[in-house]
C-alpha cells in the first residue's frame, strides 16, 4: 500500500517455514461484540483497492520501488523475491489458486523494507474449505541481490530460472516428458496445460528450449479452471465518511426502519424494489445472500456505498481493527498468534465480496443469485505479525511467512463449520 507508510517494529525472532494449512492452536481470543450496530465510527484511515486493466509496462513490481505501490489481482504470484518456491495445499491437497497480491512495506525492522502479501484461496468444487484462503509475507531489506536501493533505480540483478509450475506458478516438481522445458506443480495441471495450448507448443518449446505459450493472453484476460483472469490494483483513499455517507445512510436506515412496520417472513429482505437504495446496492445484497434483520449488514452497505466498486480494504494494524464485517454472523473469534514470535496478529486488510464478479467465476448476476457460483465468502480479513518476524536463515533461502485469513461465509453460509 502507500509506499512510505512504514512502521518502526521491534526485532524478530526465526524458526522454520510452516507448510501446512494454519489452524488456530494458540489462539487470541477477541472480545465479544454484542453491539450489531457497527458503524465504524474511528478515526482509522481507510486505502480501498480496485481492478483496472494491466498496461503493459506497467506490471506490478516493475520499474524502481517508488513505483510498487499498490499491487494484482490473478494469474500467476510475481514473487517479491525471485527465488520462492512455494506450494500451498489445501485441505483437499489441491494447490490453492493465486488471487491476489498487495506491496506494503515497512521501515522497520530492517528485514522488511520491502514487504509482499500473498492470498491463496481453494476453488476446488466439493472441499469443505472452498472459498477458504491462506496469506503468505514475503520480504526483503533495502539492501539485497535483486534490486537497486535507490528508489527510482530500475536495476534488477538476473537471477537463474526457478522450476515453476507454468500454469499457477507454484513450486514446479516435474517437467513435460517431451520437450523437458515446461514444468508443473501437479498432473491436474500438466493435463489442463496440454488441452489448453502446450499440446501445439510442445515441439517449439523443445526446438527453441524455452517456453513457448502461444495463448498467454487469453489465459490472462479470461484465467481457466486453475487460474484467476489478471488485473491491476490501485490504491485511493476511502472517500470522507463523515461527509459522503450521511444521505446514504439515512435511505439505507429509512428502508430498514420501514421494513419493521410491515409484516414480513423471516427471510424476507428489507431491500425490494421499493427501496430507495442504488442498483448496485441491491445486487450486491443479492450476491451476499443477506437477510433483514441486521443491522451490521446495512452499516455494510452504507460504507461501501461511498466506493460500490471497492475490491480490498487496507488499515494495518489500527487498535481499533476496523473490519468492515458484512453481516453479524461468523466474525473473527479467535486469531492464531504469530508462529515466529508468538505475537499477537492483528488485522491489515481484507478482500471484499465484489471481487468475485472479476474472477469470472460466474457469468452474471442472475447465476449469483441462483447460487450456481462456485466460490465465494462474505470477506476474507487478513491478519499478520506486528512484528514482520523474519524466518531468513541464510542468503539462500527465501523470507516466507504464513500469516492467517479469517472466512466470513455470506450469511445463509454463517452456521456451517469455520
Amino acid at each position: 500500500m502507500a509506499s512510505p507508510s512504514r512502521v518502526d517494529q521491534p526485532t524478530p525472532a526465526i524458526t522454520s517455514t510452516p507448510t501446512q494449512l494454519e489452524e488456530s492452536t494458540t489462539p487470541f481470543v477477541e472480545d465479544d461484540d454484542d453491539d450489531d450496530d457497527e458503524d465504524l465510527e474511528g478515526d482509522a484511515e481507510i486505502e480501498l483497492g480496485f481492478v483496472s486493466d494491466i498496461v503493459a509496462g506497467e506490471e506490478h513490481l516493475a520499474g524502481p520501488f517508488v513505483n510498487w505501490d499498490g499491487g494484482k489481482v490473478g494469474g500467476q504470484p510475481t514473487w517479491l523475491d525471485p527465488t520462492v518456491q512455494l506450494d500451498v495445499p489445501c485441505v483437499c491437497e489441491i494447490n490453492m489458486s493465486f488471487l491476489l497480491q498487495i506491496y506494503c512495506p515497512l521501515d522497520a525492522p530492517a528485514s522488511a523494507f520491502h514487504r509482499s502479501l500473498y492470498v491463496f484461496c481453494c476453488r476446488t468444487k466439493g472441499c469443505p474449505k472452498l472459498g477458504h484462503a491462506r496469506a503468505f509475507r514475503v520480504q526483503l531489506p533495502r539492501e539485497n541481490a535483486y534490486y537497486s536501493d535507490k528508489e527510482d533505480d530500475a536495476w534488477r540483478n538476473p537471477v537463474a530460472p526457478v522450476k515453476r509450475c507454468v500454469i499457477c506458478g507454484l513450486n514446479g516438481k516435474f517437467a513435460c516428458s517431451a520437450c523437458h522445458i515446461a514444468q508443473y506443480c501437479s498432473k491436474a495441471h500438466q493435463k489442463d496445460h496440454w488441452k489448453h495450448g502446450h499440446k501445439t507448443d510442445c515441439a517449439a518449446c523443445a526446438q527453441q528450449q524455452t517456453l513457448v505459450i502461444s495463448d498467454a493472453a487469453a489465459m490472462d484476460d479470461d484465467g481457466s479452471a486453475f487460474v484467476f483472469p489478471q488485473y491491476a490494483i490501485h490504491i485511493e483513499q476511502e472517500p470522507d465518511r463523515t461527509l459522503a455517507q450521511n444521505e446514504s445512510e439515512a435511505k439505507m436506515m429509512h428502508a430498514y426502519e420501514q421494513a419493521h412496520l410491515q409484516p414480513r417472513g423471516s427471510g424476507d429482505d428489507v431491500f425490494t424494489d421499493d427501496s430507495e437504495i442504488d442498483l448496485s446496492q441491491k445486487d450486491l445484497a443479492s450476491m451476499l445472500g443477506t437477510t433483514t434483520q441486521d443491522k451490521t449488514y446495512v452499516g455494510f452497505l452504507t460504507r461501501v456505498a461511498l466506493a460500490n466498486d471497492q475490491v480490498l480494504r487496507y488499515c494495518r494494524w489500527d487498535d481499533d481493527e476496523p473490519v468492515l464485517w458484512v453481516h453479524s454472523e461468523g466474525k473473527a473469534t479467535d486469531i492464531p498468534r504469530c508462529r515466529v514470535c508468538n505475537e499477537r496478529r492483528r488485522f491489515e486488510f481484507q478482500i471484499m465480496p465484489q471481487l468475485l464478479y472479476h474472477l469470472k467465476v460466474s457469468g452474471d448476476l442472475d447465476s449469483l443469485q441462483n447460487g450456481a457460483v462456485d466460490l465465494d465468502w462474505g470477506t476474507l480479513a487478513v491478519y499478520t505479525c506486528p512484528n514482520s518476524c523474519s524466518l531468513h536463515q541464510a542468503t539462500t533461502n527465501a523470507d516466507v511467512v504464513e500469516e492467517f485469513v479469517w472466512r466470513q461465509p455470506p450469511h445463509e453460509q454463517h452456521q456451517a463449520p469455520q
